[in-house]
């Protein structure tokens, strides 16, 4: 069987203050050991698909980083645009591949392969006037 992991992201104030601590870490649930997954990279949200373990998102300053060998090593998504933060994940219940990336400045990314192949779409509106970011998404039952 093979196993299950915990990871963190780490960004913003402690790991610009913090040399070599910004990225995700992954440790085995079993272990004590943390490693580095992904360094030099601010992190801030890490999400496992929850119906394909293998598939490990990371929301990071500079957009999406995909794994696809549950955590172990990170190459960037297929993103649209540079310099976007990544702040949230959310997936389709019914369809686990249609997933959503919330970003600041304020944006929703959506991605109809998981992010396999096709880039995630650039977001249709910029309906906000102030400055704010999509921190956390959530969806309705219909979704």
């Amino acid at each position: 069987m093979a196993s299950s992991y915990v990871f963190a992201g780490v960004g913003g104030y402690y790991a610009s203050k913090q040399g070599g601590l910004a990225g995700v870490f992954r440790c085995a649930i079993d272990g004590t050991d943390w490693k580095h997954a992904l360094s030099q990279i601010e992190a801030f949200t890490v999400f496992a698909h929850p119906r394909d373990p293998d598939l490990v998102f990371a929301g990071t300053v500079d957009g999406v980083y995909r794994s696809t060998d549950r955590g172990q090593n990170f190459r960037r998504a297929d993103f649209p645009d540079r310099g976007v933060q990544v702040w949230s994940f959310l997936h389709d219940d019914a369809d686990p591949k249609r997933m959503l990336a919330g970003g600041s400045p304020v944006a929703v990314y959506l991605s109809e392969d998981g992010g396999a192949r096709s880039p995630l779409a650039r977001p249709r509106h910029h309906a906000f006037f102030l400055p704010c970011d999509a921190v956390r998404t959530a969806s309705s039952p219909s979704w």
